[in-house]
C-alpha cells in the first residue's frame, strides 16, 4: 500500500482532514461501501504507531480476516477508496470558493427547469461579486461564466427577452487580454533565468488591441499592471514604463489576492536587478524600496515565512545605501519568520555583515571565524569577508592561513559548479594583490585590467577599490 497514490494522498492530510474524510465516508449518500470506510480508519489508527502495518499483506489481514491473501482484490478495494478520497477533496475544497458553489447551484435551477431560482440566483451572485474586493482575473472569470449562463438560458428558454452577447464579449475580452498580458509577464520572468524560447506570437495581437483602448489599460488594473509590466520588462528604453508599473501596482495591489501581488512585486524587484547589473546604481533604492513595500505588507512573505533569499537580499541593499540602522532593525525583527532549518546561519551570516559594513571588523570576525553553516556556499561567502576583512586590516598571516584553507576546501567540493571558479578567482586575484609592491603603478594597472575581465560577480567592486587606495 505504502508505493499507491491513495497512500501518498492520506499521507498529506492532516489530522482534522483525516477525521473530516471519515465523518464523509459515513454518509451513505456519498459511500455506500463499509469497506471504503474500514480503510480509512485502519490508516488513521496505524499511521500514529511508531511501526505502522500497512503492507499489502497487512491491511489485507485486517479487512478481509481468515482469507487468503489477493492482490486483484485489495487493488479494488484501494481504486474505490481513490476514488472517494478525491471526491472529498473536491467538496472541502469547493467550499472555498462561494461563488463556485452558487455557479453550480445556478446550473442545477436551470437543469431542473426553475426559471425564477435561476435568474434570482444569477442576480444575487452579480451583486456579491460586484462587492468583493478583487479585480483579478478571476474576478473576470466569474463574470463570464455568468454572462455565458445567462446568455444560455436566454437561448433555449427565453428566446424573445434581449441578448447580453456584448457584455459577454466585452467580459471574455477583457478576461482573455488580462491573461495574456499575465502570461506574458511570466514567460519573460521565466526566460530571463532559463533561457527558454517560447511561441507568443499572438501577443502582438493582443498588444494592438489593449493601445486601441487606453482606457482599458486605465480602468482595468489586472490589464494595466501587466501591460506596462510587460512593456518595462520587454523594451530597451523601458523606465518611463517600470514607473507607471510601479505606481498602480501600489494604487491597485488590494485588487489582488496576496499570492498574485507576491509574484508582481517579484517581477518588479527582477526587472532592478536586471537594471542593476548594467550597471544603473539607482536600481539600487528602487529594489530596497519594493523589497521593503512587500514585505511590510507581507506580500513577500510565504505561509508566515520570509525566504532566505529575500532576507539577504534586502540585508544587502539596505547595507549598500547604508541604512544601518534600519537593517539591524530588519535583521532582528525577522529572525525568527526564517526557515528553522536555517535560522540561525543566516542571522549570524547577515549580522556579521552589517558589522562588516559597519566597520566593526573585530565584532564581525568573531561572529565569522566559529561559523559553521551546513550550506556551502554560505560557508564559502563567510570565509570570503573574512578575507576582505583580513586584507584590509593587513593580517596577512591569517590572510595566507584563510586563502590555503578555502583552496583545501575548494578542491575537496565536487557539487559547486560554477561556483568553484568564481571563488578560485577570488582566492587568486588576492594573492595577486599580497604580492604588488607598494609603488607598482604598472602592475596595478595590469592587475586592474585582468579583474575588470574576470568572471566574478559582486567581489569585483571590492577588488577594484582596494587597488584604487
Amino acid at each position: 500500500m505504502r508505493s499507491s497514490q491513495l497512500y501518498k494522498i492520506l499521507g498529506l492530510l492532516d489530522g482534522i482532514q483525516l477525521n473530516a474524510l471519515e465523518r464523509f465516508l459515513a454518509s451513505p449518500y456519498f459511500n455506500p461501501r463499509r469497506d471504503v470506510s474500514s480503510l480509512v480508519h485502519y490508516y488513521k489508527t496505524e499511521i500514529k504507531k511508531a511501526r505502522p502495518r500497512l503492507s499489502k499483506e497487512e491491511v489485507f489481514s485486517h479487512l478481509f480476516p481468515g482469507e487468503n491473501f489477493k492482490d486483484q482484490k485489495l487493488r479494488l478495494l484501494l481504486s474505490k477508496v481513490l476514488i472517494q478520497v478525491k471526491r472529498f477533496l473536491f467538496f472541502e475544497y469547493a467550499e472555498e470558493n462561494e461563488f463556485q458553489i452558487s455557479n453550480s447551484l445556478a446550473q442545477a435551477y436551470f437543469k431542473i427547469g426553475h426559471e425564477e431560482l435561476f435568474l434570482k440566483t444569477i442576480e444575487k451572485s452579480k451583486k456579491k461579486l460586484d462587492k468583493q474586493v478583487w479585480r483579478n482575473t478571476e474576478y473576470f472569470r466569474s463574470q463570464l461564466d455568468l454572462e455565458q449562463q445567462y446568455y444560455d438560458y436566454i437561448s433555449e428558454q427565453a428566446r424573445s427577452k434581449e441578448n447580453n452577447l456584448q457584455d459577454l464579449t466585452d467580459t471574455l475580452d477583457v478576461y482573455y487580454f488580462a491573461n495574456k498580458l499575465k502570461q506574458a509577464c511570466l514567460i519573460l520572468g521565466h526566460q530571463a533565468v532559463y533561457k527558454k524560447e517560447y511561441d507568443n506570437s499572438a501577443l502582438e495581437h493582443a498588444l494592438s488591441f489593449i493601445e486601441s483602448k487606453p482606457e482599458l489599460i486605465e480602468s482595468t488594473p489586472a490589464i494595466g499592471i501587466y501591460y506596462y509590466c510587460y512593456l518595462a520588462m520587454s523594451r530597451q528604453d523601458s523606465e518611463d514604463m517600470f514607473y507607471k508599473f510601479r505606481a498602480l501596482l501600489e494604487e491597485s495591489k488590494e485588487k489582488f489576492k496576496e499570492e498574485e501581488v507576491r509574484v508582481i512585486y517579484l517581477l518588479a524587484i527582477n526587472y532592478c536587478i536586471k537594471r542593476l547589473n548594467s550597471g544603473e546604481a539607482k536600481y539600487v533604492k528602487e529594489s530596497f524600496q519594493l523589497y521593503k513595500a512587500g514585505i511590510d505588507g507581507g506580500y513577500l512573505m510565504a505561509y508566515n515565512t520570509l525566504s532566505q533569499f529575500t532576507y539577504k537580499n534586502v540585508v544587502a541593499l539596505g547595507l549598500g545605501l547604508k541604512e544601518f540602522e534600519w537593517v539591524e532593525s530588519f535583521i532582528f525583527k525577522y529572525k525568527d519568520v526564517l526557515d528553522s532549518k536555517h535560522k540561525e546561519s543566516i542571522f549570524t551570516f547577515n549580522l556579521a555583515k552589517l558589522k562588516q559594513a559597519q566597520k566593526k571588523y573585530s565584532e564581525a570576525m568573531s561572529l565569522l571565524i566559529q561559523f559553521n553553516p551546513e550550506d556551502l556556499l554560505l560557508t564559502l561567502a563567510a570565509k570570503t569577508n573574512l578575507l576582505k576583512m583580513y586584507y584590509e586590516l593587513e593580517e596577512f598571516d591569517s590572510l595566507e592561513s584563510l586563502l590555503q584553507s578555502m583552496s583545501t576546501f575548494l578542491n575537496r567540493k565536487k557539487v559547486l559548479g560554477y561556483h568553484k571558479k568564481h571563488y578560485k578567482n577570488i582566492i587568486k586575484f588576492t594573492k595577486k594583490m599580497i604580492k604588488l609592491p607598494p609603488y607598482a603603478t604598472k602592475e596595478r594597472i595590469i592587475l586592474k585590467k585582468e579583474i575588470e575581465q574576470a568572471e566574478m560577480r559582486s567581489e569585483k567592486e571590492w577588488f577594484l577599490e582596494q587597488l584604487g587606495k
